[in-house]
């Protein structure tokens, strides 16, 4: 079964990373309750830009992981300047518009639930440990894939069939979506999941690819 090495050691590391960063804003939000409106934008704004360098550098390595593990489970040698190249563009993109989704999604929650509840509002919806590990899984997956997707299409350009095949970690934490998909090529699961896992938060599931040439000499 394909695996992302070291994931348990990436996820534990960013996923300290980012409930630090929630820490450092909790603390400021709680200054300020219940006058959220006082808390200047400039110190949102410094959340968003510890988020982003976090991701891109979770994303960016994590993409070249996936990319060069496909590579070498057929046999190829990938070129790493151009693997690196396309990992920086991705994590940066996708990291752009995550870093800002969080933190809105922060200020929304703190808004909604204080509004709601007051004093017995719990911020841990907002900046708790838990949501973090949620970010950073979630995110690891869809970096790993990204990764193992780029790989496959360069097999593609080089005129290769190539099936791809949802895998997941067969244990007791496998949900029913994914569950369903195991095993499963993507003329079955592209179409409610165009670029693969992650199917939903905290989706830790992987792709195998099974890749087919022509000729041999299209390999080298």
């Amino acid at each position: 079964m394909p695996e992302l090495a070291g994931r348990d050691r990436i996820e534990q590391a960013a996923g300290g990373e980012l409930a630090g960063i929630f820490a450092g804003q909790r603390t400021r939000v709680e200054i300020h309750a219940p006058n959220f409106d006082q808390i200047a934008s400039g110190e949102w704004q410094q959340q968003e830009r510890e988020i982003l360098f976090l991701l891109i550098l979770l994303m960016g390595s994590t993409f070249m992981l996936g990319s060069f593990r496909v590579g070498a489970e057929e046999g190829v040698t990938l070129r790493q300047p151009e693997v690196e190249l396309r990992a920086e563009r991705w994590a940066q993109t996708r990291a752009r518009e995550l870093a800002g989704q969080i933190v809105a999604t922060s200020r929304e929650r703190i808004k909604n639930g204080w509004a709601t509840l007051g004093l017995d509002y719990d911020l841990d919806a907002a900046f708790g440990a838990d949501r973090a590990d949620g970010i950073v899984i979630t995110e690891t997956t869809a970096a790993n894939t990204a990764g193992e997707q780029d790989v496959a299409a360069e097999f593609e350009r080089r005129g290769a069939v190539v099936t791809k095949l949802w895998i997941t970690e067969r244990d007791e934490k496998v949900c029913p979506i994914c569950g369903r998909l195991d095993g499963e090529d993507q003329y079955r699961w592209a179409i409610d999941f165009p670029t693969g896992p992650p199917a939903h938060p905290r989706c830790r599931c992987t792709l195998k690819f099974e890749v087919e040439y022509e000729t041999e000499s299209a390999v080298a």
